[in-house]
C-alpha cells in the first residue's frame, strides 16, 4: 500500500482502527509518518542507514516504517518477546543507528549503548523512560520531512543454528517516490 496515494486521494478516510476503537486517517497517519522522517533526519540519518524496532502491533510500527521509507532508510522490525542479547545482536547486525522500543524494552536502557555502540537515537514509545527520548515529544518537535527515494530493506533474521546470516534483499518502495501523480 502506498500511503501517500491514499492520503493525498481520500486524506480523512480511516487508515486504522485500533483495539480500544481509537480511529486514524490516511492524512493523520501521513502526517505523523512525515514527522517520524524528519525527526530522523533532524538526528542525523540518511538516505541508507539503519533503524530497528522493537514494538508490538500499535500504530506507532506504521508510522515509524513508512516514515522509514519516506525517508529512503533500511528498518528492521524486532520480534518483542526475544532476550535482550538476541535483540542487541540483531540490532547490531543490520546496523541500526536508530532505536525505536515499547516502554518495557526501554528498561535496558544503557546496556543497549554498549552492546551496540552505532546507535546514535533511542526513542521509546509510551512512556517515558530515563536516557529515551520520547516518541510523542520528538514528533511534536519534528519540522518538515525531506523528500527522499531510495531502495529499502526489513527484516535481519535470526541467527540460524549453522552461523550468523544478514539481509541484503534491497527492494524500491513506492512509498518513497510519493503519490502518484
Amino acid at each position: 500500500m502506498n500511503i501517500a496515494d491514499h492520503a493525498s486521494r481520500a486524506p480523512q478516510s480511516t487508515a486504522l482502527i485500533v483495539a480500544d476503537g481509537k480511529q486514524m486517517s490516511y492524512g493523520e497517519l501521513y502526517l505523523r509518518s512525515q514527522r517520524v522522517a524528519a525527526v530522523l533526519h533532524e538526528a542525523g540519518l540518511r538516505r541508507g542507514d539503519g533503524v530497528a524496532l522493537v514494538l508490538g502491533n500499535c500504530p506507532e510500527f506504521l508510522e515509524i516504517t513508512w516514515g522509514c521509507q519516506l525517508s529512503g532508510l533500511y528498518y528492521t522490525p524486532i520480534n518483542t518477546h526475544l532476550t535482550f542479547d538476541e535483540v542487541a545482536y540483531i540490532v547490531c547486525d543490520c546496523e541500526a543507528r536508530a532505536l525505536f522500543v515499547d516502554s518495557s524494552f526501554a528498561q535496558f536502557g544503557s546496556r543497549i549503548l554498549d552492546a551496540c555502540p552505532r546507535l546514535d537515537v533511542l526513542v521509546s514509545v509510551g512512556e517515558r523512560r530515563t536516557g529515551w527520548r520520547c516518541y510523542e515529544d520528538a514528533l511534536v518537535a519534528a519540522g518538515d520531512a525531506p523528500r527522499c527515494q531510495t531502495a529499502a530493506r526489513c527484516c535481519t533474521p535470526p541467527a540460524p543454528p549453522g552461523g550468523p546470516r544478514r539481509c541484503a534483499v534491497r527492494c524500491p518502495h513506492r512509498v518513497a517516490r510519493g503519490p502518484r501523480r
